[in-house]
């Protein structure tokens, strides 16, 4: 369910040139409910043969983006060791990770159980959570400006209505600054699993409702009588 919170901040009042200045600021708030969630996760491997390596990557990136991740840009390094001052190649070793979005967790979880049939490398999960896309948090910002002007003009008319001495009250000048993006629930998933053949399950995090806060700062003007 949608709502909308505000809140008076800070109020104050100039008196120059026979003109009422008053400076404010407001708080506009949105709860928007969230459809899509976004995951992460990694793979690592080490191996004899740089080729095997690589193959098993190119195999992870096919799967990974079918299944609407991006990312997957990797190297592959060589290790080496020790013995007796004596440096020793001791096979490559690699390190990729991935970014994906979705709105069925059933298909995040096909794209896993994919990945983990795929031999010399061990999948790490990072975290999910439900997200705002950008043209999202575009058009309710868009939103709360709308809030925030129709706000100013009812607060100027009041201002006519009730100031005695001062009339022809208007917003003067209104700028806006984002207030952070706030995520009530979000759901860490950090494990570290071996390649098996078992499924994978993925718990959907509980609250997809995102806050997005937009403050309006004001100075509104009147004239004397």
């Amino acid at each position: 369910m949608k709502k909308t919170i505000l809140y008076i901040a800070m109020t104050s009042c100039l008196f120059a040139n026979e003109t009422l200045v008053i400076e404010k600021n407001k708080i506009f708030e949105k709860v928007v409910v969230s459809k899509t969630m976004q995951a992460t996760f990694s793979l690592s491997g080490k191996n004899k043969h740089q080729s095997i390596l690589e193959h098993s990557i190119k195999k992870v990136s096919d799967i990974a983006k079918k299944g609407g991740c991006y990312g997957g840009e990797y190297r592959v390094r060589p290790n080496y060791i020790y013995d007796k001052n004596i440096q020793i190649m001791d096979g490559y070793s690699t390190y990729v990770n991935f970014k994906c979005e979705f709105s069925d967790n059933k298909l995040y979880e096909k794209v896993l159980d994919n990945i983990k049939k795929v031999d010399t490398l061990t999948l790490s999960q990072g975290e999910i959570k439900y997200f705002l896309s950008d043209k999202k948090k575009e058009s309710t910002i868009e939103n709360l400006e709308l809030k925030a002007l129709d706000y100013g003009t009812k607060y100027s008319k009041m201002l006519d209505e009730n100031l005695e001495e001062y009339k022809n009250c208007m917003i003067a000048k209104l700028s806006f600054r984002e207030e952070s993006f706030h995520n009530p629930a979000n759901l860490r998933m950090m494990k570290s699993t071996q390649q098996s053949d078992e499924s994978t399950i993925i718990t959907t995090p509980i609250d997809n409702k995102k806050s997005v806060s937009l403050r309006g700062n004001y100075t509104f003007k009147c004239e004397k009588k």
